[in-house]
């Protein structure tokens, strides 16, 4: 069914928008029905699965309820507007499609902002200890991942670095790189940082 198209297209631009939910929307409005490429794949991390697995109760819910509205044996409609309504289901689910994924994202915020924060507390702790640690922050718009690992390759002539892995910039992904990989053996970290709303980069 098309519309399950575009129900991973909703989950490729929330993961790319990078929850940002009105990025998201005008993102997937935008260029959801004539996107030909995609500048990476889906990422199924832990909180993706969850605010899928939220998002799918709600649209599939929805789905069978109204399918079972339109073709149940006592409802008074023949085999052409039963054609019609599925035709109008099918468009009002791709309509409807990101706001499921809103709604979703709005139920697990709590948890999420819980477990974030305990994460990132855990991280700056971590970092406290390694007092003489370089860090070098990297953003902008384009070009983050090229020109850390045109650095790291430079730097790592003469001093031990630790950079974050491929285009991972948020604060939870640094976050994890520092409490899963970095020691007291490390000179410099190199820190790819996306700048989605004020607070990210401190």
């Amino acid at each position: 069914m098309f519309f399950l198209k575009y129900y991973l297209l909703a989950i490729y631009f929330l993961q790319l928008e990078n929850y940002d939910l009105g990025r998201f929307v005008k993102a997937f409005y935008s260029r959801g029905r004539s996107l030909a490429t995609k500048r990476q794949s889906i990422i199924w991390t832990r909180k993706l699965k969850i605010i899928t697995a939220i998002a799918s109760v709600i649209y599939f819910g929805f789905i069978i309820l109204a399918l079972a509205s339109v073709l149940h044996p006592v409802a008074v409609v023949n085999v052409i507007t039963k054609i019609v309504l599925g035709i109008v289901l099918c468009e009002i689910l791709v309509f409807v499609c990101p706001f499921v994924f809103c709604l979703a994202v709005f139920i697990f915020w709590p948890f999420d902002h819980a477990i974030k924060s305990k994460i990132v507390g855990k991280a700056r702790a971590k970092l406290a200890e390694v007092p003489n640690l370089k860090v070098i922050g990297i953003t902008g718009s384009y070009g983050k991942t090229t020109f850390k690992e045109a650095l790291k390759t430079v730097l790592e002539e003469k001093y031990r670095v630790l950079a974050t892995p491929e285009n991972k910039n948020t604060p939870i992904g640094l976050s994890r790189l520092i409490l899963d990989d970095l020691g007291p053996e490390f000179d410099i970290l190199i820190a790819e940082m996306g700048a989605y709303k004020v607070g990210d980069i401190k």
